[in-house]
């Protein structure tokens, strides 16, 4: 009886361990149409929590002041302008800081997208590089980014071609198990069937 609860205690070790070493990713979705477009007018900054700890969007304002409007958040009582004057300026910060967790702006919805023919185009820069979106190509309000990024990159969004602006971003951070949570769990995997093959040759 005795061989059958050490096999059972190390099964569910095992198990913990298991859960333990799986990834978590978290969704962050900031609404700028809601309390981060609130916030940023009146703070410059807005906060999410989540499972991973809380993620803050720090921004600034350039050729005006954040304005949240009909079509989503512009700047100077209406939306981004063509041309790249106005832009919003921004990075991100995560409490507590970032062990092993890696970092993905995954969407971004945009408001007054359109533009004669679906050649409005937004461009968002991290540490950088440039990604330009134009609605022609994507069809839709809602973009996908996809971009893998740290949290020391700097940000800057503004419209490229036509007048856009902004209702959400949605970002997407996973914690990656570290190496021992692994090695942990092959060590009770092969005590669990250490004590296995023990029981049946004993019992042979």
């Amino acid at each position: 009886m005795s061989m059958i609860k050490n096999i059972l205690s190390l099964l569910l070790v095992g198990a913990l361990a298991a859960t333990a070493s799986a990834d978590l990713v978290a969704t962050y979705t900031f609404d700028f149409e809601g309390t981060a477009g609130a916030d940023l007018i009146s703070v410059g900054s807005t906060t999410v929590s989540g499972p991973l700890g809380d993620l803050t969007l720090t921004a600034n304002a350039v050729g005006g002041s954040f304005f949240v409007g009909s079509a989503g958040l512009g700047i100077g009582n209406t939306v981004f302008d063509s041309g790249g004057t106005e832009a919003m300026q921004f990075s991100f910060s995560l409490t507590p800081p970032p062990t092993t967790e890696t970092f993905n702006f995954s969407v971004m919805t945009l408001g007054s997208f359109g533009g004669t023919q679906g050649t409005d185009t937004a461009r968002l820069t991290v540490d950088g590089d440039e990604y330009l979106f134009t609605k022609s190509a994507i069809g839709s309000d809602t973009v996908p980014v996809n971009v893998s990024f740290d949290l020391s990159d700097d940000f800057e969004f503004r419209s490229e071609v036509g007048t856009v602006a902004l209702r959400n971003f949605v970002i997407q951070i996973a914690s990656v198990p570290e190496p021992t949570a692994f090695l942990f769990g092959s060590l009770v995997a092969g005590c669990v069937g250490t004590v296995v093959a023990r029981r049946r040759k004993r019992e042979a």
